[in-house]
């Protein structure tokens, strides 16, 4: 056995928090061999400590790389941030409609760490049924998701009608229309219980819109009756104020030419995640400069030139 790498071992365990089950998890071994290991009565050490070392090399490899920027208040992630805040002080429903990568989801993802009442749930592909939402829904609420679909709803509603909870659904898209309107009717008030219902925001890319509208529209016509405030964003919104903010080193250094590049960036199609990605990798590869910028973009296939 390799004493120094097992004292390396509970030395990260110690200084982490972490449990033994999740650091078992991260270096792809089972929870008992981690604590036979640190234990030093693990048979066969040498099996697993090949891993172990793996698991360190990438954690000192993740130290030198640039890391993307954590929430900034970007005009578009504030208005996100806003609406939301509106929709749970009214208990009414809204809907946030945008370009993919201009920061719809960062600002929801604040409102619920701000705000502990926020449900956040992420629809997507393989979950987008009614009843898969609801599942979701009681997982989030702690009961039990695994009753018939029938007590479940009004579990559910139980549990809601009268709290002051707020229900975000990102990536909004996925919903099939039953879902969809299945997740309004939360907000409709409840007869037997005369309690208020709780606040619903819909978040997604414009195949939302497109979804509640045209041949969809009778269908969801309660839904559209309901809707108290609808935001569009687009990434041409994106203004060059929030590229500063998000690149605070190019003001610090004042350079203007880079801040107007990543700008092209984001108000393309690429959005502002683009001009994240050219810049982390641009870092990464040890050059922020004009040239950097505009060679990674081009490495990337993002198309823009300086």
């Amino acid at each position: 056995m390799n004493e120094a790498l097992r004292e390396r071992l509970e030395g990260y365990l110690k200084d982490s928090g972490k449990s033994q089950t999740i650091l078992a998890k991260e270096i792809g071994i089972s929870g008992s061999a981690l604590s036979q290991y640190l234990g030093g009565k693990y048979p066969t050490p040498g099996s697993i400590e090949p891993k172990i070392e793996e698991f360190f090399s990438l954690k000192e490899m993740s130290v030198t790389v640039t890391k993307a920027p954590g929430y900034v208040d970007t005009s578009i992630s504030t208005e996100v941030y806003n609406t939301i805040a509106y929709c749970h002080v009214n208990r009414c429903i809204g809907t946030i409609i945008g370009d993919a990568g201009i920061g719809k989801t960062k600002g929801a993802l604040k409102y619920a760490e701000d705000h502990g009442a926020a449900i956040y749930i992420t629809a997507n592909k393989a979950c987008k049924s009614l009843k898969d939402m609801h599942r979701m829904m009681a997982r989030k609420l702690r009961l039990n998701e695994n009753r018939n679909h029938f007590d479940l709803y009004f579990d559910i509603r139980s549990k809601l009608d009268g709290a002051n909870k707020l229900l975000i659904i990102d990536e909004a898209q996925h919903l099939c229309l039953m879902a969809i309107d299945g997740i309004r009717s939360l907000n409709d008030e409840n007869d037997e219980s005369g309690l208020p219902p709780i606040g619903i925001v819909l978040i997604g890319n414009h195949e939302l819109r497109t979804k509640m509208m045209g041949r969809y529209e009778q269908t969801l016509a309660q839904l559209f009756n309901r809707i108290q405030i609808q935001r569009q964003m687009f990434t041409s919104q994106v203004k060059a104020e929030d590229i500063k903010k998000l690149f605070p080193v190019y003001v610090e250094k004042g350079q203007d030419k880079e801040v107007k590049f990543l700008h092209g960036i984001a108000t393309s199609r690429w959005g502002v995640r683009g001009a994240v990605k050219v810049f982390l990798n641009s870092s990464n590869n040890g050059d922020i400069s004009l040239c950097g910028l505009a060679s990674m973009a081009k490495y990337m296939g993002i198309g823009l030139t300086a």
